[in-house]
């Protein structure tokens, strides 16, 4: 039986039973290889929930290193399927680190991904989403340098203030981030003004110690960004997608194809528990496409 070694388990809003109108179904999956993981995955999930699929190995990997996602698996995960409750022993074992000085410095960086940000609905989404991972990641981060272990999103908030890491006005900024991220990978797009949108970006400057102007630019007038330099597979991903949002025919070029190209590459960006996986496992045909985009596009 090919699932014979994998383990799944639920965290998040509904391990927690806070649930509400837009809280996600957030679920584990390790197993022995990513392919075995997502075919689990596509069996039993459908593809709207958040699934998050990681083989053994890594998943060690992830412990070894103290992950705070690990620590948030250990704290609030409900597991569902446990062979030889190997996942439960993994997570009875663990301990955090009491420094994740380091994982705030990895996050700024991919904060640097918003110095230009697309000047569309789509363009703008995207920058909430990676305001809100690092605002998340970031305020998880400096928590946990006090010995105070946060997961959801109003928690987090609270504790963020009383910690002083930011006034009691900017809490409701949490919220909205967390609002306009939903909206974004349900609907690949927010209704949101420039102004919001900046607001939010000096917000995450501020709690992550990271000082730069954002650029809002008009679609069409990025600078080509290199993916495979000095990015990780995530901001990898993240900066296609953003130059994707960016790109739009020329006058002369083949409408259909385009249309055709970007439609398949943004497939990823509306369903994210699958995005990252093909982005890691058809890069080569990713990069063709999206080549192919950019010489029929301004």
């Amino acid at each position: 039986m090919i699932f014979a070694t994998t383990s799944c388990a639920v965290f998040g809003s509904h391990a927690r039973g806070n649930i509400d109108a837009i809280s996600d179904f957030d679920v584990l999956v390790v197993s022995p290889s990513e392919n075995i993981g997502r075919i689990y995955a596509d069996k039993n999930y459908p593809s709207n929930d958040s699934v998050s699929i990681y083989t053994w190995s890594r998943f060690d990997r992830m412990c070894a290193e103290r992950s705070l996602f690990v620590q948030h698996l250990k704290l609030e995960a409900k597991i569902l399927r446990d062979p030889n409750d190997k996942l439960k022993g993994v997570l009875e074992r663990f301990t955090p680190y009491n420094d994740y000085t380091y994982d705030i410095e990895k996050t700024r960086k991919f904060l640097n991904l918003l110095s230009d940000v697309p000047h569309d609905q789509h363009g703008l989404g995207w920058a909430t989403d990676i305001v809100a991972i690092v605002a998340r990641n970031v305020g998880i981060a400096r928590l946990a340098n006090e010995g105070r272990y946060v997961f959801s999103w109003s928690d987090l908030a609270d504790e963020l203030v009383k910690v002083g890491c930011i006034e009691k006005n900017e809490r409701h900024l949490i919220s909205e981030m967390r609002f306009l991220k939903k909206q974004y990978r349900s609907q690949g797009k927010v209704l949101v003004a420039v102004e919001k949108i900046t607001e939010l970006i000096l917000f995450a400057q501020r709690l992550s110690g990271v000082e730069f102007t954002p650029q809002i630019t008009s679609r069409g007038k990025l600078d080509p960004v290199d993916v495979n330099e000095g990015w990780n597979p995530y901001s990898r991903a993240k900066l296609i997608e953003r130059d994707l949002f960016s790109l739009r025919p020329v006058v002369n070029s083949n409408r259909e194809e385009f249309v055709y190209l970007r439609t398949e590459l943004r497939r990823g960006i509306i369903c994210p528990s699958r995005y990252l996986w093909q982005f890691k496992n058809d890069r080569s045909g990713l990069s063709k496409k999206f080549s192919r985009l950019r010489t029929i596009a301004e």
